[in-house]
């Protein structure tokens, strides 16, 4: 086996750096701006020495879920309708609606999503799911998903998910009629602590 060069070492201790960076960005209780800041050194001090804004920041971090591992949809797209997703979350018998990029939901409940459309029967619903965090990845290969999924066999336009892994997720709805989808919804963002 070759040894890694020095130059190599370095640039693949920076991704690791950068992945873990994201990786903290992308937590629903850190600040943007102070995640920055402390990653590049910039200091409370240096910060009233400077004629930096903060308020150019945006208080909740970035979110995107561009992924590898995230599936490319296999079909053509013709927008002619709209798609929303709902939500309701349940554990121990409790359940309550659940905003898209709402506050932290805990592990080991179901959420479930719905998916209101204006589009005309027949069509099928089919529900991208990606999953995103240390706990995904850890376990396992089929964990850090990416991919399309049906919808439940008893409702059209419902999927249900666990709430298995900390981190930020996405689901996504289209419709498709016919083998192309004439309507996604926004990404629909849930959060797990």
């Amino acid at each position: 086996m070759e040894r890694m060069s020095k130059k190599s070492k370095t640039v693949f201790y920076w991704l690791e750096s950068l992945n873990k960076l994201f990786e903290d960005l992308l937590n629903v209780n850190i600040n943007f701006s102070e995640a920055l800041d402390e990653a590049y050194g910039y200091t409370k001090q240096k910060k009233q020495n400077t004629a930096f804004n903060s308020s150019t920041y945006m208080s909740d971090p970035i979110v995107s879920f561009n992924l590898p591992y995230r599936q490319t949809p296999p079909w053509a797209f013709k927008k002619a309708n709209t798609v929303k997703i709902y939500a309701t979350f349940k554990k121990n018998n409790q359940v309550f609606n659940y905003e898209n990029n709402g506050k932290p939901l805990p592990k080991h409940g179901t959420i479930q999503f719905v998916a209101k459309t204006d589009a005309f029967e027949p069509y099928t619903v089919q529900w991208q799911i990606l999953n995103t965090g240390e706990e995904a990845r850890l376990a396992g290969e089929y964990q850090l998903r990416g991919g399309f999924y049906p919808s439940e066999h008893d409702g059209k336009n419902i999927r249900r998910e666990n709430t298995l892994y900390k981190g930020r997720h996405m689901a996504q709805a289209y419709i498709i009629k016919n083998d192309v989808c004439i309507g996604k919804s926004e990404e629909f963002v849930v959060n797990i602590s």
